[in-house]
């Protein structure tokens, strides 16, 4: 096994103890400025090999024609959420809200059924802090995971009812005997 000797940096010039795996080629050391120095030697190695490599009418057009098939590479992949109803179901117009004080000041809350869902939405949005329709659906399957937990109801089944109870109608008249013919 051959001992390993001390080399002199080419950037910093202190000595270091090359990696084994690369004995014979490291000329730099570990250090971070020395690394950088060693990567821009590199780059310069390989653009003095390939000078015409990015030049040119064919490598414009090539890189152009890439661009155009593929819009927005640089931008950050979204995750694609399961598909709810509250996607469809959001308003996206501007509220007035003159004219929304003066309905609230018509109607109690009470009697007022629809707005239930609207007032939802929005203490959602307001204790989420986002406005975000993803935000608010990914939330209000939360809250309603929730509330089944407390209720200890499942998927499906409605709060109050009992799913063994069979609430089909039956009859409370006694059932005769049909009448058999015998024989003859």
């Amino acid at each position: 096994m051959k001992r390993r000797r001390k080399r002199k940096c080419h950037h910093c010039g202190e000595g270091f103890l090359p990696s084994p795996q690369n004995t014979r080629k490291q000329c730099f050391c570990r250090k971070a400025e020395c690394k950088k120095a060693s990567a821009r030697q590199a780059r310069q190695r390989w653009v003095a090999k390939n000078p015409d490599y990015h030049r040119g009418e064919a490598a414009v057009g090539r890189v152009q024609v890439w661009r155009e098939a593929n819009p927005g590479y640089w931008r950050p992949k979204v995750e694609s959420l399961e598909q709810s109803a509250l996607q469809d179901d959001c308003i996206t117009e501007v509220v007035d809200e003159e004219r929304e004080k003066a309905t609230l000041k018509v109607f109690a809350l009470q009697d007022d059924w629809f707005s239930q869902a609207v007032v939802l939405l929005g203490l959602i949005s307001h204790l989420t802090g986002s406005a975000l329709q993803d935000d608010i659906a990914r939330t209000s399957r939360e809250l309603h995971k929730q509330g089944r937990r407390i209720l200890g109801t499942q998927p499906g089944v409605c709060a109050g009812t009992n799913p063994t109870k069979n609430n089909a109608k039956t009859s409370h008249r006694p059932q005769t005997p049909t009448a058999r013919a015998g024989p003859v």
